[in-house]
């Protein structure tokens, strides 16, 4: 199934009132640091944890609190390897999030 649109022309960004970002495949940072807790009895905090990945407090804030941030696979991969843990475990794949004619069968 294509979800890819042509456009042709110039449109500038007051042409647009609001985008609705679709997000399918998210990353759960909450959990991981849960489970980390419970493997290893360590309450792991965001500073702590920017302490020891090199990434930054606030943005381990937004990774854990809003469900279309887009991190990118290094930030995961660091994440990951400081908690010991594998990063295909915390990956939802959501594909029901998004409805439309050709997905929704109608």
């Amino acid at each position: 199934m294509n979800r890819s649109f042509g456009f042709h022309g110039v449109l500038s960004i007051h042409d647009f009132k609001a985008i609705e970002v679709i997000v399918m495949l998210t990353f759960d940072l909450r959990k991981l640091i849960d489970e980390y807790e419970a493997r290893t009895g360590v309450r792991m905090s965001y500073q702590e944890l920017a302490s020891l990945t090199g990434i930054s407090a606030d943005t381990l804030k937004s990774l854990a609190a809003r469900q279309n941030y887009n991190a990118t696979l290094h930030l995961i991969e660091k994440l990951s390897s400081a908690l010991g843990a594998n990063p295909i475990n915390y990956f939802s794949w959501n594909p029901d999030q998004f409805q439309d004619g050709e997905n929704s069968g109608t």
